[in-house]
């Protein structure tokens, strides 16, 4: 049998299957292509549609979706259609006539911990075995509407990225063959247009040529990338580039090109303007390439002009770089060989910084020399502090540095740091504070290695000159030189680094400072050394109103030790050698001189607080005290003051002596505690055996002064606030002199004060003041000076200036305060006993000399206080036997001033008085006794008193040949005037004035009161009896009316009778006067006797010759007298002529002058009653005086 052909079978089988598989074919597409791109990409893949049509040779997909997370899709394709041929197929390859893909869309998500959501996809492909290349060539290929977008959650806050507008288009592209592909692709980056294009494309081999270009790229997104305590973050700039790629498998990658970036800013905080501007930032590069293994940079350069705008000062302060730029040649990265960098600049103003090195980018090192100069320090000057008292004022900087760096060793630095023309200034000061005209910090090897700094060595060289202005005038400190060097510095510390420092000024003074210094416990210990500082710098520095001048030289040693945790300790010696201290100005004789004085302080400690365990000074100074009249210098021959426990704040009071060994004899020793924490002492004063001689010049006493005095005291206090001091204690001073050894003007055996008690400010109180045996030597000398006055007065007043002190005014600078201060003083008791005082006046003849024995003085409650009254109690014997008695109160210090006593001075010779009156009077007292009682009172300014005089049994007499006159008469006669019928005078004299006039004398205004007593008492009762004749008030002399007689008469007329009267009045009322009788013969007389004389001649010759008349007796002898001359014709012419020629005989005249005295004593005694005892001849003028004929009276005294 025939069989049968099986294929119209297989050929319908065939077509079957051609039809199932063309029916089946999309649905197996999309189920492998799901299939291999979820096991690739390990997401979730669907494919919407897939359709295959092998007629037209056309593969298409839609709606292509790879799930991401959180319900979006990673990746979605909404179209993507293939052209292929069949040919290349069944050689094992791809041909695609045409590719098109549509609207491809990729989102990204970076999650906030800085994973990207795709990072699981990523690290699934990375892990696929490299397999071989599919052989494809796609002819022509488009991808329209892509987009990108890049959502960062990573940063704050989240920031978005698109890429979108992507088109792309292929042609030629493929695996295998020659590369001689296209593309191309066009996209808008946040922006900013990016366009791609390429040639020489090849899949495997995979190779192309590219230039890619972004242009306007907007840099500002890029600010949330920075972080939020950046201290600067990118705000605006424009971001260029075009750069051409060149890739080819096995021969890696290289590049070249060119990119810019404009107008780029920064911003920081609290600033609105940019802080950093740079207008156009330019970077070239050229032979870029990468290999898979290395990066090369054959050349790259950056350069611009970057501004620095710092708002953070006031003003604010802007700094132009003129140029920056930046080289490098033949790096590499890792780096076989390094490569060559070289960084220049300038700074818009001045200032260049040049760097040129090696640099290796892998692993990194570099070697630099670098070198800045120009640099201006001004700049600085913006960024002090403003209330820094210092500023930088200018200057310029310069270095030249070996830097060196390398991952292995890490950074090396060496070389040199100059600043020149260094100015700081300070606040108020003319004159720089600083001038440096360089200062050099040599580095040498300094490393920097993991974060471990090491210093080797550094040196800091210079000499500056330091002006203080602060002081007046200004001091200068010329530094001839100083260096300070510092070795084996590390950081972290790993042992003590060696620091010295030497400095030396112009003046000669140095100093030295050796030590180490630990960096990370801050230990430090050093020894340090200063010589011959001149001390004279330091009287600047003292206050204005000080006017000191200081000299002298310090030096010395201190060991000092720190650690961190613990405090600064010290200890410190010096020595100061010819120390001085000077009043500024005048003769700048020394105050203080102290030929050394030694200075030791021991455990010295500074931290929180302060401490010293001891701190001693010791000395001999020689102390000049100002302000006395002769220099006084105080050379001490020992001082030494100790103080232990000095802490501040204070934990416990501190512990302080002090002794001095006093000049010429004593000591003096202070030892107890001072608080300083609340400023409180107290301690115990001891004076022992001192010397007072040395002292006398503060006394302002111009002699020489002795004693010695012994005085003990507690003193405690408080100076914090208003200082109160409060001491308690006795004084006792022995052998006080003043005056010569041998003869003292001033002597005290003994002054003793018990219960001293003092609150300064406010009181000081003294229970008892006991002087014991006090005596004076009060002297005056020929020309009237008193030497203890002279002794006693201060240097600066004159005699004719003293003034007196009306109430509570004191000596000038000394004595008690006046009221209103604030120091109140009391004595309760001042006691003076057994004191004695003895004048002696040598401007009289014979000398007068008194004594004054047994003086006792007792003050009750003298006090300060304007309330305060004391009671005040003297006696005293004046001469043998006189006593003197004062009794009262007084308030010295009251507003009013008071005063009220009452004394007595009994029994004193006035005899003894006998020098001053035979100087003043020219008469002396033959006997007498003076008594007086006085009361005084004084109520501000105001004196009023009373002096009620009794004078007994007085009786003077003249001296000379020509006494003086008390108020017109001799004081023998006053005395006897001013007797009462007991032979006593008294007299109460009235005493009054105002103490604040500028001219009151206490002296003047007594001896005004008594004359004006005497003068009422003396011319009172010559105005009934005589006549008074003076100046104004003054009385020069006295004269009686005189008993008038008729010429040639002894007979006392009526009226003459009268004035007898009145005169025997007077004397009855002065019982001790006498009266002189003068009598007087005048011209008239004289001319009466001749008459009668004449007239007694004629009436004789008349007798005798027998002639009949009186007129023939005239002319009869009238021509036997005159022969030669012619008669007058009337006998009474006659007569006349004969009487001027007739001599009048001197029995007449006496005769007359003997009548006349007997008839006023007649008249005086027998009819007005006068004693004729008292009744004596006084002499008489010569016949022929003046006046009316008359009897005169004269007073006369006692015999």
């Amino acid at each position: 049998m025939r069989r049968r052909r099986p294929w119209p079978a297989v050929g319908a089988t065939l077509v079957l299957l051609s039809v199932a598989v063309v029916l089946a074919l999309p649905a197996v597409v999309r189920w492998a292509a799901v299939r291999q791109l979820e096991e690739m990409l390990g997401r979730d893949v669907t494919i919407a549609d897939v359709d295959v049509n092998l007629f037209t040779r056309t593969l298409a997909a839609t709606d292509v979706r790879v799930e991401g997370t959180g319900g979006r899709p990673l990746a979605a394709i909404q179209g993507l259609r293939a052209e292929f041929r069949y040919l290349p197929l069944f050689r094992g390859r791809v041909r695609l006539t045409r590719l098109e893909v549509r609207e491809p869309v990729v989102r990204i998500v970076r999650e906030a911990g800085g994973r990207l959501d795709i990072q699981d996809v990523i690290d699934r492909l990375a892990s696929r075995p490299a397999g071989r290349a599919l052989p494809l060539l796609v002819e022509s290929g488009v991808l329209s509407g892509g987009r990108v977008v890049l959502d960062d959650r990573a940063v704050e806050p989240d920031g978005t990225w698109t890429a979108e507008g992507i088109e792309v288009e292929l042609r030629d592209v493929g695996a295998g063959g020659e590369p001689r592909g296209t593309a191309s692709a066009r996209l808008t980056l946040a922006g900013a247009p990016v366009t791609v294009d390429a040639t020489d494309v090849g899949l495997a081999p995979t190779r192309a040529r590219a230039t890619v270009a972004v242009a306007g790229l907007d840099l500002a997104p890029l600010a949330i990338y920075v972080p939020g305590d950046a201290p600067i973050r990118p705000t605006a700039g424009t971001f260029s580039i075009r750069v051409q790629l060149e890739y080819e498998a096995g021969a890696g990658l290289r590049a070249g090109g060119s990119s810019r970036i404009e107008s780029l800013a920064f911003h920081r905080p609290m600033q609105d303007p940019p802080f950093v501007t740079v207008p156009v930032l330019d970077v070239t590069s050229r032979d870029v390439t990468w290999d898979g293994e290395r990066l090369g940079i054959g050349h790259v350069e950056v350069s611009g002009a970057p501004t620095v705008l710092d708002a953070g000062v006031d003003p604010p302060q802007r700094h132009a770089v003129a140029s920056l730029r930046l080289v490098g040649d033949d790096l590499g990265y890792p780096a076989a060989t390094p490569g060559r960098v070289a960084l220049t600049g300038a700074v818009a103003g001045g200032g260049t910084v040049d760097a040129r090195g090696t640099l290796a980018l892998y692993p990194v090192a570099t070697r630099l020399d670098v070198r800045i100069e120009g640099a201006d320090l001004g700049k600085v000057r913006p960024y002090l502090p403003p209330d820094s008292p210092v500023g930088l004022a200018g200057g310029a900087g310069a270095a030249v540095l070996d830097v060196a760096y390398a991952t292995a060793s890490g950074l090396r630095v060496s070389g040199d740091v100059t600043l020149r023309r260094l100015v700081v200034t300070r606040d108020g000061q003319r004159e720089p504070l600083v001038t440096h005209p360089e200062l050099r910090a040599s580095i040498g090897d300094l490393t920097l290695r993991g974060g471990r700094l090491a210093v080797a060595q550094a040196t800091f060289t210079g000499s500056p000159t330091i002006v203080d202005g602060s002081v007046s005038p200004p001091q200068r400190f010329e530094v001839q030189a100083h260096t300070v060097t510092v070795r084996d510095l590390t950081w972290p510390s790993r042992g003590p680094a060696e620091v010295s420092g030497r400095l030396r000024l112009a003046s000669g003074a140095s100093a030295a400072v050796d030590g180490t210094f630990d960096a990370r416990t801050l230990e430090t210990r050093a020894r340090a050394r200063i010589e011959g500082v001149a001390i004279e710098r330091f009287a600047a520095y003292l206050p204005p109103d000080a006017a000191l001048e200081l000299a002298g030289r310090v030096t010395s040693d201190a060991t000092v030790s720190y650690a961190r945790g613990r405090p600064l300790t010290a200890d410190l010696h010096a020595t100061v050698t010819d120390a001085r201290v000077a009043a500024a100005g005048g003769d700048r004789a020394p105050l203080l001189a102290v030929p050394s004085l030694r200075l030791d302080v021991d455990d010295l400690a500074v931290g929180r607080g302060l401490s010293v365990g001891r701190v001693a000074a010791a000395g001999a100074p020689t102390v000049a005290v100002p302000g006395t009249r002769a220099p006084l210098r105080l050379a001490i021959p020992e001082v030494s003051l100790t103080a232990e426990g000095v802490a501040w704040p204070a934990r416990a009071p501190a512990r302080v002596s002090l002794f001095a060994r006093l000049p010429d004899a004593g000591s003096a020793s202070v030892a107890g505690e001072v608080d300083l924490d609340d400023r409180a002492f107290d301690v115990a004063v001891e004076i022992s055996d001192a010397a007072i001689g040395p002292y006398a010049p503060l006394l302002e006493i111009r002699g020489p002064v002795a004693g010695r005095l012994d005085a003990k005291a507690t003193v405690g206090g408080t100076i914090a606030g208003d200082l109160d001091v409060h001491a308690r204690g006795t004084a006792t001073a022995r052998s006080l002199r003043v005056g010569p050894a041998e003869q003292p003007a001033i002597a005290v055996e003994r002054v003793v004060l018990r219960g001293i008690e003092a609150r300064w400010p406010e009181r000081v109180t003294i229970g008892v003041a006991h002087l014991e045996r006090p005596s004076a030597l009060i002297e005056r000398e020929e020309d009237g000076s008193f030497p203890i006055a002279a002794m006693l007065r201060r240097a600066e007043e004159e005699p004719a200036a003293a003034a007196p002190r009306t109430s509570a005014t004191t000596p000038e600078g000394g004595g008690l305060p006046a009221p209103g201060s604030r120091l109140h003083v009391t004595v309760g008791e001042l006691r003076l006993a057994d004191g004695d005082a003895r004048f002696i006046d040598r401007t009289t003849r014979p000398t007068y000399s008194e004594e004054v024995t047994s003086l006792a003085l007792r003050v009750e409650g003298l006090a300060t206080t304007a309330d305060s009254r004391a009671k005040v109690d003297l006696q005293a014997i004046v001469g043998v036997n006189a006593a003197l008695e004062l009794h009262g109160v007084m308030a010295l210090f009251a507003e009013p001033f008071f005063l009220d006593v009452t004394g007595e001075l009994r029994q004193f010779p006035v005899p003894r008085t006998n020098p001053y009156l035979r100087r003043f009077l020219d008469w002396i007292a033959r006997r007498g006794e003076l008594s007086t009682r006085v009361h005084y009172r004084v109520e501000g300014r105001q004196l009023e008193g009373t002096n009620e005089i009794v004078v007994r049994r007085l009786a003077v007499e003249p001296a000379g040949s020509d006494p003086d006159r008390v108020v017109g008469l001799p004081l023998g006669l006053v005395v006897s005037l001013l007797k009462n019928p007991q032979g006593d005078i008294k007299l109460t004299v009235p005493v009054s004035g105002d103490l604040g006039q500028p001219r009151f004398s206490f002296g003047d205004a007594i001896a005004t009161a008594v004359k004006n007593v005497l003068t009422n008492l003396v011319t009172g009762p010559f105005r009934a009896i005589g006549k008074i004749f003076g100046k104004g008030d003054e009385v020069e002399a006295v004269a009686v009316d005189p008993v008038v007689f008729d010429a040639g008469s002894a007979v006392v007329s009526p009226e003459g009778g009268k004035q007898v009267q009145r005169v025997a009045d007077f004397l009855r009322a002065s019982p001790y006067v006498r009266l002189g009788l003068a009598p007087v013969v005048t011209d008239e007389d004289l001319a009466a006797l001749r008459a009668q004389a004449v007239a007694a001649r004629i009436q004789r010759l008349q007798r005798q010759a027998g002639l009949p008349d009186f007129e023939t007796a005239a002319r009869t002898l009238f021509q036997s007298r005159f022969p030669d001359r012619e008669p007058p014709r009337s006998v009474d012419a006659v007569v006349a002529a004969l009487r001027q020629s007739e001599p009048v005989a001197d029995d007449a005249a006496r005769r007359l002058a003997e009548r006349r005295v007997l008839s006023a004593r007649q008249a005086l005694a027998d009819e007005a009653g006068v004693d004729p005892g008292r009744l004596v001849e006084a002499p008489s003028p010569p016949p022929g005086a003046a006046g009316a004929p008359r009897v005169e009276f004269r007073l006369l005294p006692e015999e």
